[in-house]
């Protein structure tokens, strides 16, 4: 069974239709290298391809102003509850810690992964979709963001994180891990591996000291991500594009 779908008749079909796709397109527009890469495997000529990252809202997703030095340890996943974030990896993770003070909120509709809930149950909060401030809140009063995708072409949570402070663990399938310098203002991991999720938690949980430090390169890290500059980005882009065929 492929875990990003299940049916597979749909499956085929959604196949179909991108093969189709691919094929009638003269450019493409991706959001990461990894995105990139996905199509470059697949045989598109690299020079067809062209790199716009996302950006955040500079004015609601700020730097937090201090970092907690309180006893729980808070950990956030924020996006839909799917299976395709990663959802399993992070409950295995956080169930097979002993720490009592570890507290794992997940912010997100529920989708594929409510069997999942209901199996994990007693290990998490689940809050439900947020708004832009609110969800900036949650991410200025996390301690760390967890998000362990089995497959993101850019996933903006991670950049919404980082700009207000709060370093992150992130799969190695998701687009935004070019964002993410190890040791420095997060960590990258193996998709699907529990125990190495577990391992970064339990760093950052025993090395709480260095949250502002991480927190601080994490900011620095994700300043030139604004919507302004993708949007540059995107006209310059397809400025490029027109002039390589504009009639002389």
């Amino acid at each position: 069974m492929n875990i990003l779908c299940p049916d597979k008749k749909l499956l085929n079909k959604v196949n179909h239709y991108k093969q189709d796709e691919i094929e009638l397109a003269d450019y493409f527009f991706v959001l990461s290298d990894f995105a990139k890469k996905s199509l470059t495997d697949n045989g598109i000529n690299e020079d067809k391809i062209f790199k716009i990252n996302l950006g955040f809202d500079k004015n609601v997703f700020t730097k937090k102003m201090h970092y907690r030095n309180v006893e729980r340890f808070k950990v956030l996943f924020v996006g839909s509850i799917t299976r395709r974030k990663g959802i399993q990896t992070l409950l295995d993770a956080i169930s097979g810690i002993n720490e009592r003070d570890i507290e794992l909120t997940m912010v997100g509709n529920i989708g594929d992964a409510s069997d999942l809930l209901r199996r994990y149950k007693g290990s998490y909060r689940h809050v439900g979709f947020q708004d832009h401030q609110s969800l900036a809140q949650y991410y200025k009063e996390a301690d760390i963001l967890v998000f362990p995708s089995i497959l993101d072409s850019w996933a903006m949570v991670v950049v919404e994180a980082m700009a207000c402070g709060t370093p992150v663990i992130i799969s190695d399938n998701t687009g935004s891990k070019e964002l993410v310098s190890n040791g420095k203002n997060g960590f990258v991991i193996n998709t699907g591996n529990t125990a190495e999720l577990q391992e970064k938690i339990m760093y950052f949980y025993n090395n709480r000291d260095l949250l502002p430090i991480f927190g601080k390169h994490a900011v620095e890290s994700v300043k030139n991500y604004s919507w302004e500059n993708y949007s540059k980005n995107l006209i310059n882009t397809i400025d490029h594009i027109s002039s390589k065929h504009s009639i002389n």
